[in-house]
């Protein structure tokens, strides 16, 4: 619970950085738990307005990559012990189509529904949920954090390129 406060925390300070920076800040997937306002996973999207390399958000942000670890008394602690808590923190540049291509037949996209129920609660679900995988690598992406099925593939494929991006370059 506590690690998932932190994180929580540290969603909202980066948002509010970003604000402060003229950023867009954008939740590309989000996993909230109880209480309110803990997160245990969350994927963002940070990009600049203007192109300029001296306000990237890549740039300024690259060394937050890696693990950031608390050490404090929680909210939810009632017996007033110290508590250790660690959040990996993992920053990726957004790759561009001239970065990486990718062939339609190397890459498989899978449409999904969003959300289901019992109780055939899902009857009327539209299928926006979107799987790219990358064949000959098997690196895979999932993206549901837009209601519309186009917008949701696009930045699967996005996210892709992304992750092949990073493989290339370690």
């Amino acid at each position: 619970q506590e690690a998932a406060l932190f994180t929580g925390e540290l969603m909202n300070m980066y948002e509010r950085f970003a604000e402060q920076r003229g950023w867009q800040f954008e939740v590309e997937s989000l996993i909230e738990v109880q209480p309110e306002g803990a997160v245990n996973f969350a994927s963002v999207r940070f990009a600049a307005s203007n192109h300029d390399e001296e306000n990237a958000p890549f740039g300024w942000l690259r060394h937050e990559s890696g693990v950031h670890r608390v050490q404090r008394v929680p909210v939810t602690e009632r017996k007033g012990r110290m508590q250790t808590s660690s959040v990996a923190v993992v920053l990726l540049p957004v790759a561009e189509e001239a970065d990486v291509t990718l062939s339609p037949s190397e890459v498989r996209i899978e449409i999904s529904k969003k959300s289901s129920g019992p109780g055939g609660q899902s009857v009327n679900a539209a299928h926006q949920a979107v799987r790219a995988t990358h064949l000959p690598t098997g690196i895979s992406v999932h993206c549901t954090s837009s209601q519309s099925q186009f917008e949701n593939k696009t930045r699967a494929l996005d996210m892709l390129r992304t992750k092949l991006l990073d493989q290339q370059l370690s």
